[in-house]
């Protein structure tokens, strides 16, 4: 199924096909997780995400990926909206909810201007929101839910997307 891996180390949009018949499973291992998350985006798309990797980024119990990446997702306005610790892979979501390939006019290019990568230098910095985002319990929410982030979940956004800025 055609889609997209989103690489914060390589910090690169790559085509990718992910397997039909094992999605959960191929995703799983591509994301090197145990459970996805499905983080809903505008357009019918669908960002599937370590669901622990921000726990991954904090030097917590599950802490194994110190050196994973970050990447900031935006909105249609360009305002930052989610910050995500590990790999992602964006699909497509049909009419009945399924994941289903990415259509033609959806590639990086298109995509890029949705993402921003935080630089290697600047990942401690990232984990460190993790930590707050976590105990703050400011887990990432749909887009049709953002009139109800707090203040503080806005600011940890700001500053997310101000670690991508060089």
């Amino acid at each position: 199924m055609k889609s997209i891996l989103i690489d914060p180390v390589k910090q690169q949009l790559i085509p990718f096909q992910l397997s039909f018949t094992k999605k959960l499973k191929h995703s799983y291992d591509v994301l090197d997780c145990e459970r996805v998350d499905m983080v809903p985006l505008p357009g019918n798309l669908l960002l599937l995400a370590d669901d622990d990797g921000m726990l991954k980024a904090t030097g917590g119990i599950l802490s194994s990926k110190a050196n994973q990446g970050y990447f900031v997702l935006l909105d249609n306005n360009g305002a930052a909206c989610n910050l995500i610790a590990g790999r992602g892979i964006v699909v497509a979501e049909d009419e009945d909810g399924r994941t289903s390939a990415l259509p033609d006019y959806i590639t990086p290019a298109s995509l890029s201007k949705f993402i921003r990568f935080v630089p290697p230098e600047r990942n401690a910095e990232a984990a460190k929101i993790c930590e707050e985002l976590l105990a703050d319990s400011g887990f990432v929410m749909a887009p049709e839910n953002y009139h109800r982030i707090p203040a503080k979940y806005l600011n940890s956004m700001n500053r997310a997307i101000t670690l991508c800025r060089k």
